[in-house]
């Protein structure tokens, strides 16, 4: 699975209502902010890159996925890594968060 749920599980414990819309919240914010990062890619524009990377960093990383706190750690960094260095691990990093996101729409 590329999505982690044990901090979810601890957190809502046995209470699946509570856990189902925490589910439907990632559903929710996670795509168009992933679709910000994309044409960010494409356009090579690094700041909207980084700005989507930076909102969902901390939601992935609650669910297991700490892909983007890497790279936000590498453009962030003095010096930055250039986006085109970054490109091919964000593209990896946006297939596995896709993934993660089909895992979560068959849970629900």
């Amino acid at each position: 699975m590329h999505i982690k749920l044990d901090r979810l599980d601890q957190l809502c414990g046995k209470n699946k209502v509570k856990k189902h819309q925490f589910l439907l919240q990632f559903l929710e914010l996670v795509p168009p902010v992933l679709e910000q990062v994309k044409v960010g890619l494409k356009n090579r524009d690094r700041e909207k890159v980084r700005k989507g990377i930076h909102f969902l960093a901390p939601q992935l990383s609650f669910f297991g996925i700490s892909d983007f706190t890497l790279i936000l750690g590498q453009l962030d960094a003095q010096p930055p890594a250039s986006l085109e260095k970054l490109k091919g691990t964000i593209e990896q990093s946006l297939l596995k968060i896709n993934k993660a996101m089909a895992e979560v729409r068959q849970m629900i």
